[in-house]
Formats: C-alpha cells, structure tokens, sequence
C-alpha cells in the first residue's frame, strides 16, 4: 500500500454548514487532518463485501453531507488497478446506499437505499489519471444519479492543485466538459457556481386521466401559443403549454425527443409511488376511480311521518300527552264529578289532529283544566302547523331511493364483498373458485386481454351470453391505449391489471393469497364479472375507423337511460366535469356521485436529474399558491367546453313541472293511517257498548240454537 501524503486541509476546511464523511480505503490517516472545526465528521474504511448503512428513521439527517472519497489508486502515482470493480463499489457507497430505510408495504426486510439530492461527492485524485477519473465520475453519473459531483486534482507534492466540477443532467463525462478552477474558498459555493443546470428537459405525460389521443408534442403547436396565458379560450391550452412557461421562466428548453448526445433533464406527470425513490416528487393530489349514476331505485317508508321532527322532540310530546292525560284523569276521578262523560287523552290527541271534542260543562267550569288545556291548546296550534307544513312539502316531493354509494352496491344479487374472516373459513376455502365464478372470469379477462393486445372482440359473444339487466353495467371513460391504436376503457384496465398481477385462475388453492388482501382481490373479482357489461353495446369492434368521441357518446347514451342500471367510472379529479356536464345538458335527470373513491394513488410531477434548476422550485410555487388547481380546473372544463350531448332534448323535454309523482300514493296510505285509528280510537272508547252489543248477539245466537235444537225433539217426538 502506497503511503504518499495527501494535502487536502484547505478542501476539509471549506466545508462549512455540512457534514464531512471521508470515504477511504486506506489512505493514510494524517490526510484527514482538519485545522478549523466543522460539523461533525465521519471516516468510513469500507471492508470487503461490507458497506456502512445507517437507517435513517434511526438516524439524524443532516442539513448538506460532503463526501470525499480517496481510493489510493488515484490518491498514489505508485498504486496500481488492483480491484477493477472496488472503485464503482465506492462511488455506490457514496453516492445511494449510506442511508436507507425499510417499507412496511410489500416487503418488510427490503432496502431502498435514500437519495441525498444534498450530497456533494468529491473524488480526489493525480492529474495524470484523469481519464480514469471521467470513466469513475461517468459510471457514478449515469448508474447512480449524483447530481453533484466533481474531482479535486492533486499535485505531485500532494496539494489542491485544481477543482473541477461536471454540468447537472451530464450522463457522459469528459474532462474537456468540466468546469473548473484554480482556488476554492467554500466547496459547498464553487459547486454552485461552476454545475451548470440542465438546459434541455423532456416532458412526459404517463397519467391515465391526462392521456391524449396523440400522445406526442407538437412543438410547433406549443410554441404558437402564449403560454403564460390559459384563460384564454380561443387558443388549445395543454399542459404542455404550462410546462413551456415554465421552462422558458428557467431559460430552459422543451425537448421533443430524446437524443443520447442531448444532457436533459426529465418531467414526468404520473403516479407517484415508492419505487421512485431517487427521484424529486411533487405531490399534486389523490386520485381514483369514482362513479355517478342516474339510476335509482324507489321505495315507499312511513319513516316520513315521524322525520318533520326529531326524536327528542317527539319524546317529549309524548311525555306531555301522558301527563296531561294522567292529570286530569285522576282529579276527574278523585275530585267526584259525578255523571260526567270525559276522555282527557282523546280531548289531546284531536287537538292535536285539528279536530272538535265536546267538553262537558262540570269539566269546562274547572280551574285546572282551564289552566291546564288553555296553555295545551296553544302549543298544539303551533306543533300542528309546524308539522303540516313540514308534511306538506314531503308529500309533494318523489319517494325514497336507494342509490349506489360505494363499488360494494354495484355487485349483482350474489355478490358481496365479506371480512378478511370470511375468506379464512372452511366453506370459502373449500369451494373459493365456484364461489367467487373463477372459470367464468378467468375466460372474459382473457377474451379483454385479447382486445386490448390484438383488437380481438371474442369477448362480445361470452358478455352477451352473460350480460344481465340486474346488474349494473360499468362503463368507464375510454381512452387510447398506449403503443397500439385499440380504444380501451380506463376502469377496465385498471382492473385486468389488478387482476394480472395475482391471477388466481393458475392457482391451485386458496392459501397463495394474504388473508387481509383477499377483500380486495374478491372485489376486483366480482367487478370483472361479465353479468357487469363493461363495454357499450351496438358498435363493431373490429371496425378500424372508432374514435373516442363516437365511444363518448355511446358511453353517454346509455349512462342518461334512467331506466337502466348503469354507471359512468372515471378518475376522481375528472369525474366532477362530467358531472357538471351530464347536469347542465340532462336537467331532468337527477345524477349522484358515489362516496367511494376506489384505489386513491397520490399523483404528482416527478423531476429526474433537474439539479440546481428553478423549474421544481416554480412548479412548487403554483401548487402551494392555488394557480395550478385554478389552471388544472380550466382545463378540465375546456375538455368539456366543445362537446355536444349525445341526447338532444325537445322543447317538450326542456320543459317540465313539479309534480307529485310518487307522493300520489303517499296521500292515500296517509287516509287509510287515518281512518284506521279513527276506529281503533272508537273501538276504545265505545268498548262498554261494544261488549254490550256483543253479549245480546251471542244471547240470540244461543236462543235461536236453543229453539232450534228444541223444535227438532219435538218432531223426533211425534
């Protein structure tokens, strides 16, 4: 091992608000000497086969972390390639898997090394290896993602000759690229100062709910407009256009197309998930799917006669009518009014009912019951009036419906989505693939991987045989599927994918699947069922010639049926536009939106090797400050500005009047409430009447049966 003094005291001391790490594989330990404090410092040997780790939920994360790596090949004129691949090892170490960290989801023992995007590599080294060094700071480049890295070259007495640093969004290195100079006063400012940020960007979008027919950039198309002004409806404003505004605010450039001589920077408008670890993210929102649906299904409740007030007031007014009642019950019957006919709790129920009840003079000359039915009167007045007006809007209002709110009350008769207990007992277990119709699913998700892949419509003959009109039909927005020209639906694929990733249709028993996913996998299950048409009826498949507005508009004339059960699914940040859409044009339709918003996925812009560039910084600015929901918003009404409904509505269905509807059967169940208490509440209190009534009916019976019976002895007799 080579022994030759490194002076690098000047480059140790100008580290200052960062972390120092000294990554070394055995240089001599008086290199690392520092004449001025810093924060703290770390000195990693790495061993064979053995990396340094800190996880960082057990960690203190700094504010900025130097690393400075001395690998005695280029730290020593003497030293030779001995370990080809140990280099790279280092540049690893350095650059992704010091700190890490271990999701919960879906592999608990699994690490994801963290990116540092504040972390400045510097590789220390002899002039006379340069080109060594630009292959190491290439491979580190492009193979790791180090935004910040640069070589501090050494003279042979071992003192900073030289500092250079390499351009941001650089994949390929050369030492005639590097921005160099002769003295440094703070690395952390040289390395500011000298990396330049990426000029050229690429812009992407991989969002479902963004996607276009054509999925290129028209550059000329883009730069036709102003892009700083969206609100400007005669001009076809895009995301696109505002990625524009932004570079131009950074002097950036939008590239169309990816050239490997081109450094550029990558923006990506897609889900966000944690696989994007080494990326910058910018969280825009939560999207999913969600579904409206005009149908709803009407029922008769006599709940309605007890909603005009709550339940505490109705117990209330129960507790009065009993003790009014119970009052002038007992002084009626202590007090020895004599001869007097009264029932106080029918006297209270028709005030209540509006209705006269006679009231004997001995009773009506009595100062409690003026005191007592005087102050009752009037508050009956005002409950009656209340409750009327209350009844009264009720009955000229439709009935109740049922409408779908969660994806749950979209399955068929037979079809139920259980707790994770269900799923671990012994009849689920035994007879999983009849229960949840495996071979009939297993056959209509390949019959729809074959449209999607090779436009085969085999599918149409198996949902026809299967479609039902007692489930719902699950039509969702289509879209253009990426890479072959076939129309899909957004939904759909949403779920063959789901579904592709467990295929339970090649599994031999139910065990294979974790007891607390199998909610969600029967779900996605009883939703690819081909009883729930996900495709719209009466078009030609095969038809070459099909495009999204013919498909929209087939969608839409079957979602505006009432009449049938049908729901229009789509992302949740889009669905409002429909629904603004379908209520404006379909006023006499009443639409919902159900509450569940199924499989929300945080949505964002994720920023690849953009460096010290301002373009996150501006994007970040218009999310924190509401100009980019604004923007956001105006396009999604623009998408819906130009179109026309599929339906046109006659002057005759434009116009219509409130009616009853199904209130006419209310008023006639409400006569027959009435009437039948009416002779319950004779039966009452004509009871001692009645019993009378009863009892010289069965004498005469008895009579009549008596002379019957006497008479025919008489005749046996003659």
């Amino acid at each position: 091992m080579a022994t030759n003094m490194v002076q690098i005291d000047h480059l140790l001391d100008h580290v200052y608000p960062c972390d120092l790490q000294i990554l070394h594989d055995g240089v001599e330990s008086s290199t690392f000497h520092s004449n001025r404090g810093h924060l703290p410092t770390e000195i990693l040997f790495r061993m064979l086969n053995k990396h340094p780790r800190f996880d960082l939920t057990k960690s203190r994360f700094a504010k900025c972390r130097v690393q400075i790596v001395l690998i005695t090949f280029f730290t020593s004129l003497d030293s030779k390639w001995r370990y080809q691949h140990d280099p790279k090892k280092e540049m690893e170490l350095a650059s992704g898997t010091y700190f890490y960290c271990r999701p919960k989801f879906p592999d608990p023992n699994r690490i994801l090394p963290i990116r540092d995007k504040k972390l400045f590599v510097v590789v220390v080294g002899h002039r006379e290896k340069a080109g060594v060094l630009s292959l190491l700071l290439e491979w580190g480049t492009y193979n790791r993602a180090i935004d910040n890295l640069g070589i501090a070259y050494i003279s042979r007495e071992g003192s900073l000759a030289r500092f250079c640093v390499k351009d941001q969004g650089v994949t390929y290195v050369h030492e005639g690229d590097l921005n160099c100079v002769e003295k440094i006063d703070n690395a952390i400012m040289t390395f500011i100062n000298l990396a330049t940020p990426p000029k050229y960007w690429y812009f992407d979008v991989r969002s479902l709910s963004k996607q276009k027919d054509n999925f290129g950039i028209n550059i000329t198309l883009v730069n036709d407009i102003d892009p700083f002004n969206p609100f400007d409806r005669s001009q076809h404003y895009t995301v696109e256009h505002l990625a524009q505004a932004m570079f131009r605010k950074a002097n950036a450039t939008l590239a169309t197309a990816v050239s490997e001589r081109i450094n550029y920077a990558e923006i990506v408008l897609e889900e966000i998930s944690y696989f994007q670890y080494d990326r910058t993210m910018v969280n825009l929102k939560f999207s999913g799917f969600q579904f409206l649906t005009c149908y709803a299904e009407s029922y008769l409740s006599f709940r309605f006669y007890v909603d005009p007030f709550q339940p505490d007031l109705w117990i209330g007014l129960g507790i009065c009518l009993f003790v009014i009642t119970a009052i002038i019950s007992l002084y009626v019957r202590y007090a020895k009014v004599e001869n007097v006919s009264f029932s106080p709790w029918l006297f209270v129920l028709s005030t209540l009912l509006e209705e006269a009840h006679p009231v004997p003079i001995k009773i009506d000359k009595l100062t409690i019951f003026r005191y007592i039915f005087g102050i009752w009167s009037l508050m009956s007045v005002i409950l009656t009036n209340c409750y009327n007006g209350l009844m009264i809007s009720k009955l000229n209002s439709p009935l109740n419906n049922v409408i779908p709110e969660t994806f749950a009350d979209l399955l068929c008769e037979d079809g139920a989505i259980h707790s994770s207990a269900y799923y671990n007992s012994s009849d689920f277990l035994h007879n999983w693939r009849e229960k949840l119709k495996i071979n009939l699913i297993s056959s209509y998700f390949e019959g729809v991987r074959f449209y999607e892949f090779y436009q085969n419509k085999s599918f149409v003959d198996l949902q026809n045989r299967n479609d039902s009109n007692n489930c719902y039909k699950l039509l969702s927005t289509p879209f253009i599927l990426p890479g072959i020209d076939v129309i899909g639906f957004k939904f759909l694929t949403y779920v063959t994918k789901e579904l592709d990733g467990y295929r339970p249709w090649h599994q031999p028993s139910s065990e294979w699947v974790p007891l607390l996913e199998w909610p969600h996998l029967a779900g996605m299950l009883q939703l690819l069922n081909p009883r729930h048409s996900h495709f719209p009826k009466g078009i030609d498949y095969s038809r070459k010639d099909l495009n999204l507005t013919y498909m929209q508009r087939k969608i839409e004339t079957e979602i505006v049926d009432c009449s049938r059960k049908a729901v229009l699914i789509a992302q949740s940040d889009l669905l409002q536009f429909e629904y603004d859409f379908l209520t404006l044009n379909y006023h006499k339709n009443e639409f919902h939106k159900g509450k569940e918003i199924l499989n929300p996925l945080p949505k964002g812009f994720v920023f690849k090797r953009e460096g010290f560039s301002k373009v996150p910084k501006y994007y970040i600015i218009l999310i924190e400050t509401g100009i980019y929901a604004r923007i956001e918003q105006e396009l999604g009404y623009r998408a819906v500005l130009d179109r026309k409904p599929a339906i046109s509505l006659s002057k005759d269905d434009s116009s219509f009047s409130l009616g009853l509807n199904g209130g006419v059967v209310t008023i006639f169940v409400l006569y027959g409430v009435a009437v039948a208490g009416s002779v319950l509440c004779y039966c009452f209190e004509g009871r001692s009447k009645i019993c009378r009534l009863f009892g010289v009916l069965k004498c005469k019976i008895v009579n009549m049966m008596f002379d019957k019976l006497h008479g025919c002895k008489i005749l046996s007799t003659k």
